[in-house]
């Protein structure tokens, strides 16, 4: 059985006492919160307080750097021999019913029946049984035949397609001849899987295939390409898939592609009703990093929003029917991890109140989907973690760096004596002298933090942050502590800002487009008066970089498939680099400038020498897995000139919950 609630740590030995706090009130104040806070997150998310042994009365105290690792993290311990077999046998948890709506806490999955139901039953979870133990990553899919459920795993340098039987037992690999397959779905006869090909991904499309059920040759569907997915429908002809802002239908064999909707953002997570009449999606608005639910018929028409305004400030939301109908079931992620299980009963349609949440795991969960005998969900389980390595010119492999950051996004002071850092996966804004010691937070949640920018003087960190439901804007933070401030007006989604040698202007994009990536263009900001000014030329780019001479400006096109570069003297641009490219970034001198390249299965990391237009090949990201996070796989460079990135180290495990519906 695998206990997965959040445990305390060993006391160890007693620090000194000039570390102590001692009451809730100097515990909050160091948190920078009030004193219900801090005794909720105590009792709720595993605040390392302590209480002395003599007062009944329960009297407390902690340690800073106890409540700085804590607050760095903000996750659940990992046991180091891996989650056991299940959580809950053994462990009632209780439900709390709050009109309708049934509670447990953490983040979330959330079902609602038919107008038909009592709107005052619950659900009760009978059984909790953890279906792999195999620490791999996987990708967020699952899909069953109704005896095993399919999901993709990376072995090695590999990704393969492994069952499982779905009530436990020993994995299978299922042999498919691709790169990277992806299993998406399963026929309702069972007899074939939906399979895309994530390496055949250009701007996030993939190629889509069906492949037989136990393994063999890929057939390819037409000429389809997926960004989000493929589902079967019921009668077993009909395939829905999303590609760019468009959710698309198309008969098996390819044939008949018709679009079903298009959105105002990427639609996700389709999945049409078992009686055929519907359709249920995810729309994702990268802008301001959200997810909401939404309903079509399955001839097309206008969509309607379900649970608008709650919905719509999701971070992520992903649906499933179960097999009956009577229950569309939502795996939420907002910000704070976590399961959600939530009823809407009469008041599915229209339903303007936030749902209420059940804790069925202290982590993040996802892909849910039910069994087709109705009594058992599937989740994937999510243990982030991640930490800072360096690449290792000699050995040609990345190492461990030796500061022990976990996690990303490191930028160092000008003088090279300190850095910034985001920590994974709580997106807190970090500040540490270079060798890792002396570690204080500059931000808080709900605030998610990227890409911070040591200014020039050293005084102001710039960033890209977000808070629920809002969109992107760029802050500034003094660096040593203090509240972050929005820099720019707000209008449109703010990102990347970087700042000019001397100090007084920041370069960032902005977006102002309906739809996300259609209306770019690349600002600067003058710091003494606040005004803002397009830079010519500049539209349709983002990811800017200001080189450290001030000569030059890089960027990338809203495809990412090329590297420009401005010369701000002659105000022209150039496109030294064409293909798949991301994360431009300049040497400390100026002179060169590192760039990443999609090669087939591989991530390499360039160079570009600006005098001659020279590139080399620099390293490869393929030994040992990243972690796949906001905004993508990040590499940096230290103050020598050693690349940088993260390493992930996290932990997706597949879960079934035995339940009972009234």
């Amino acid at each position: 059985m695998a206990d997965l609630s959040p445990r305390k740590p060993d006391p160890g030995p007693e620090p000194e006492a000039v570390e102590r706090l001692d009451s809730w009130k100097e515990i909050a104040v160091y948190l920078r919160r009030d004193v219900r806070t801090v005794q909720r997150w105590e009792a709720r998310e595993n605040l390392p307080v302590r209480r002395h042994l003599h007062d009944t009365l329960g009297s407390v105290y902690a340690y800073r750097h106890e409540l700085d690792a804590w607050r760095e993290g903000r996750q659940p311990a990992l046991d180091p021999q891996g989650p056991r077999n299940a959580f809950l046998a053994g462990r009632r948890r209780p439900w709390v019913a709050l009109g309708g709506v049934f509670l447990l806490a953490g983040a979330g999955l959330v079902a609602s029946r038919s107008s038909s139901t009592r709107e005052d039953a619950a659900p009760v979870v009978l059984r909790t049984v953890q279906l792999t133990n195999d620490r791999l990553p996987k990708f967020p899919r699952l899909a069953t035949d109704g005896s095993r459920v399919y999901f993709s795993e990376r072995v090695g340098e590999r990704w393969v397609v492994t069952a499982i039987p779905t009530t436990g037992g020993a994995p299978e690999t299922v042999p498919i001849p691709l790169t990277y397959p992806v299993v998406e779905d399963v026929s309702p006869d069972g007899s074939e899987m939906l399979v895309t090909n994530r390496s055949s991904a250009v701007n996030g499309n993939s190629a889509l295939y069906r492949v037989p059920a136990g393994g063999g040759a890929p057939r390819r569907v037409g000429e389809v390409v997926a960004d989000s997915g493929a589902r079967w429908l019921q009668d077993g002809r009909t395939i829905l898939y999303g590609n760019g802002f468009q959710l698309k239908m198309v008969d098996r064999d390819g044939a008949a592609p018709r679009t079903l909707v298009t959105a105002s953002g990427i639609p996700v997570y389709a999945s049409a009703s078992p009686d055929g009449r519907m359709v249920r999606f995810s729309v994702v608005d990268t802008r301001n990093m959200t997810c909401s639910v939404w309903e079509v018929g399955i001839d097309g028409g206008v969509p309607r929003p379900l649970f608008p305004g709650w919905s719509a400030g999701a971070a992520d939301a992903h649906g499933s029917w179960s097999a009956d109908g009577d229950y569309f079931l939502v795996a939420t992620r907002d910000g704070t991890d976590g399961v959600w299980v939530e009823r809407g009963g009469k008041t599915w349609f229209g339903h303007e109140a936030a749902p209420a949440r059940l804790t069925i795991l202290p982590v993040s969960a996802y892909a849910p989907l039910p069994s087709r005998e109705g009594q058992r969900l599937f989740l994937m389980a999510e243990f982030a973690s991640g930490h800072l390595v360096q690449w290792d010119p000699g050995a040609r492999e990345f190492v461990a760096h030796p500061a022990g950051i976990p996690g990303s996004m490191v930028d160092y002071s000008p003088d090279g004596a300190w850095i910034v850092y985001v920590a994974f996966p709580s997106y807190t804004l970090w500040r540490a002298r270079a060798d890792g010691t002396e570690r204080r937070p500059l931000t808080d949640p709900p605030l998610r933090v990227v890409l911070p920018r040591w200014s020039p003087d050293g005084e102001r960190i710039a960033f890209s942050g977000i808070t629920p439901a809002h969109l992107w804007r760029i802050y500034a933070v003094p660096s040593k502590g203090g509240r972050p401030q929005p820099l720019a007006e707000g209008r449109g989604a703010e990102a990347d800002p970087g700042w000019s040698p001397d100090g007084r202007s920041l370069v960032f994009s902005r977006d102002l487009g309906e739809k996300p990536y259609t209306g770019f263009s690349l600002r600067l900001l003058d710091l003494a008066t606040g005004q803002t000014t397009e830079l010519p030329g500049s539209e349709g780019k983002s990811w800017p970089r200001w080189s450290p001479d001030g000569r030059h400006i890089a960027a990338l096109p809203a495809d990412s498939q090329k590297l420009l570069v401005l010369d701000l003297e002659t105000g022209q641009w150039s496109e030294p680099v064409t293909g798949d490219v991301g994360f431009p970034t300049w040497s400390r001198d100026g002179t060169h400038l590192y760039f990443q390249a999609q090669e087939k299965n591989d991530l390499v990391i360039h160079r570009l020498r600006l005098r001659d237009g020279r590139t080399e090949r620099v390293a490869s990201r393929k030994k040992g897995p990243d972690v796949a996070a906001v905004p993508g796989p990040w590499f940096g460079l230290d103050p020598q000139g050693r690349l940088l990135i993260m390493r992930g180290t996290t932990v997706t495990e597949v879960f079934a919950f035995d339940y009972a519906w009234p």
